[in-house]
């Protein structure tokens, strides 16, 4: 029998599941309808059924052996549906079949904000991916028992999500979990608790876009985090209101990690201080800042230091012209040596630095020390004058791209 057969019943207008779907079916979406109940039989007959998508739907009820026979499905998109998480629409016993399940989607429903549903999910052993929405409570004690969890998503971009105060027992339950990749973008949090994320010791990429919450709140999730394997870090609107912001130290907690990604975007920086990239670890590999309103270049003087970086994103400084002209080749963050020549970090190989409003160029006679540059992009920068000579001495092939 081949296993391989899809359906895709997306934007048909259907008010319930197809009746004769084919048995040997191993993919079916039925997304984009108008399905507000899924009963019993409809989905008899898939007993090889993968991967199931009911999103975008309206669903109110699942009855409680809606998945009885789906017992090979390793996905299932319930997301942006009607669906109130509580014993009505969505029975004890739901997920009781679904032993190889590994992504669930849940997202986009209608919370009652009582308390997250684990009661149905702690039967789910082998579940690697949950997308859900974020409420303001603790997870409850089932969330252990999802020992194999690899990812939580809360984001309130693709669903609800106010976790209100985050603190140290608001994840607790996960710590017996792989949990690896967590994002709580724009969940609305009010308050940050030192060491909330301490006891997830295998995360490794932790996501706060839209944080709002603040440099002191900020300063207290990274807390702990040395506790943990994290090795990458998302961050945009530090605040709620566009204050400009500068940084100094308090991105300490991270000192002592191996974290390899920094994002910090589109939060209103207006100043970076020296010291900040002095207290970054030395396995940072990727920095971004882009999209800020960052004015002064002195903190690019530091990135020397920071020996296994290989990219850097300063594009897109949107109100500011750039100060401390030390020459251009700041941009780059490095002090000029007496001869002028640039000396990159060891290890870059693509720098973007667009959209700065410069307004100035490089001095005549500039010139680069050894070093592995790939790309560079100093597009759209409002550029006077650009000096009659840039020397470039790389390692071969040297750089693929320029603008």
């Amino acid at each position: 029998m081949n296993r391989t057969v899809s359906a895709n019943c997306n934007n048909l207008n259907l008010t319930a599941v197809p009746n004769n779907l084919p048995i040997s079916l191993a993919s079916l979406s039925l997304s984009y309808n108008s399905i507000a109940i899924i009963e019993n039989e409809d989905f008899y007959n898939l007993t090889f059924i993968l991967h199931l998508d009911l999103s975008y739907n309206k669903l109110r009820f699942l009855q409680p052996n809606s998945f009885i026979r789906c017992q090979e499905l390793r996905t299932l998109d319930l997301s942006h549906n009607d669906l109130f998480v509580n014993s009505t629409s969505l029975p004890m016993e739901i997920f009781q079949h679904l032993k190889r399940l590994q992504s669930l989607s849940l997202h986009g429903n209608a919370y009652p904000f009582f308390d997250y549903p684990d009661y149905f999910l702690g039967k789910l052993h082998l579940l690697e991916i949950l997308r859900m929405d974020g409420i303001p409570v603790n997870f409850g004690a089932e969330f252990s028992n999802i020992e194999n969890l690899r990812e939580l998503h809360l984001n309130g971009n693709d669903g609800i999500c106010i976790l209100g105060n985050v603190t140290q027992d608001t994840f607790r339950s996960l710590n017996t979990t792989k949990l690896a990749v967590l994002d709580v973008t724009h969940c609305h949090i009010e308050t940050v608790s030192k060491y909330a994320f301490s006891m997830l010791i295998h995360l490794s990429k932790l996501v706060l876009y839209e944080f709002k919450s603040g440099l002191s709140n900020l300063q207290n999730a990274l807390t702990g985090l040395d506790m943990t394997n994290i090795a990458e870090l998302y961050t945009s609107k530090i605040y709620k209101k566009p204050i400009p912001v500068t940084l100094n130290d308090e991105f300490r907690p991270l000192m002592n990690t191996s974290i390899q990604k920094l994002y910090i975007t589109d939060s209103h920086l207006y100043d970076i201080r020296p010291e900040f990239i002095e207290l970054l670890p030395r396995t940072i590999q990727e920095l971004s800042f882009r999209d800020n309103i960052i004015s002064k270049a002195k903190f690019l003087q530091k990135m020397s230091m920071l020996n296994s970086l290989i990219k850097v994103d300063i594009s897109f400084q949107r109100q500011y012209t750039m100060t401390d002209q030390i020459t251009a080749s700041s941009v780059f963050g490095i002090v000029q040596s007496h001869d002028d020549d640039v000396r990159l970090p060891p290890n870059l190989q693509i720098f973007v630095a667009s959209h700065l409003k410069l307004g100035y160029g490089f001095v005549q006679g500039t010139s680069f020390k050894p070093n592995i540059l790939r790309f560079l992009d100093l597009s759209c920068n409002e550029l006077e004058v650009l000096g009659r000579r840039v020397g470039w001495t790389s390692q071969p092939p040297g750089p693929q791209f320029i603008s």
